[in-house]
């Protein structure tokens, strides 16, 4: 591999390294949401609770940091409440069904 070419992909991953590197505290992500929409972002807190509903193709769980609260969704399985996790992933709008709006969520792209 040529040393530009290798040089244009660590300028690629350089945005999702330092958005990873510094948690979002998600009374910020609240606040400035149109803004940080479709941006990535690490975020941390404690699982308040989780949602699992049949034919819907994610699974949901609903972060607080003691700043703000923002919901998750994710393919994979579902944290337990009580968890503290770290998680990556992308802003975007959310689940909206009769009832029940989440408005801004994480998609997640990883969970530690």
């Amino acid at each position: 591999m040529s040393a530009r070419r290798a040089g244009a992909g660590v300028l690629l991953l350089l945005p999702l390294l330092f958005a990873c590197a510094r948690p979002t505290p998600l009374g910020e992500i609240r606040r400035r949401g149109d803004e940080l929409r479709g941006q990535h972002v690490a975020v941390t807190g404690e699982v308040i609770d989780t949602l699992d509903l049949p034919l819907v193709k994610y699974r949901y769980y609903h972060l607080d940091d003691g700043s703000g609260q923002l919901w998750v969704q994710t393919k994979e399985a579902l944290p337990a409440r009580g968890d503290h996790v770290q998680v990556g992933g992308k802003l975007t709008p959310g689940l909206h069904i009769p009832g029940l709006d989440v408005g801004l969520v994480l998609d997640e792209q990883s969970r530690e």
